[in-house]
């Protein structure tokens, strides 16, 4: 006991316990109403009895056997496989001539090609060129690595923001495509 409490005070962390008398009481009335709900369980009339099922229609006769005289032919040899058709002409082309191409088409007179043209005409003289190479999500980023990579090359040059030059090499190699 602490020495600030008095005798007979509990603290706050003690839990009020029912006495035996009264936890006796409530087992009492817990049986009593048991015995009522057995009581009432007791006197309830029996249960229907069950419904008979509907009979089972007999089944159908079993059609008669019939006797057939089958005769096994051999299958025909298949027939020889046809040639394969020739390949079809490709059509795509590699994505730096698709591009080379489309920039010697788009440049003005003094050999600048703009980026907004080239992304604009991009669909047309590039994707459909090569569609294996800028069929994702993301082709405008896949054409400005190819650009990187071509001016890489030295076949194209970064003039100023948005603005290239196609070397005289690549313009004389692709400005008939």
């Amino acid at each position: 006991m602490n020495e600030m409490e008095q005798p007979g005070q509990e603290d706050d962390h003690s839990i009020a316990r029912p006495s035996a008398q009264a936890l006796l009481l409530q087992l009492r009335h817990a049986i009593g109403a048991l015995g009522v709900a057995l009581a009432r369980i007791q006197r309830l009339p029996p249960p229907p009895p069950p419904v008979p099922a509907a009979p089972v229609p007999p089944a159908p006769p079993a059609p008669p056997k019939l006797k057939v005289n089958v005769k096994v032919r051999k299958p025909a040899p298949a027939p020889a496989p046809a040639p394969a058709p020739a390949p079809a002409p490709a059509t795509a082309v590699h994505k730096n001539e698709a591009i080379l191409a489309a920039m010697c088409r788009l440049m003005d007179e003094s050999g600048h090609v703009r980026r907004a043209e080239l992304v604009a005409a991009a669909p047309e003289l590039i994707y459909s060129r090569c569609p294996s190479s800028y069929g994702g999500l993301t082709p405008q980023q896949s054409l400005s690595r190819d650009l990187q990579k071509l001016r890489d090359q030295g076949l194209i040059e970064f003039v100023a923001k948005g603005l290239y030059r196609v070397s005289e090499r690549a313009a004389s190699l692709y400005s008939g495509n």
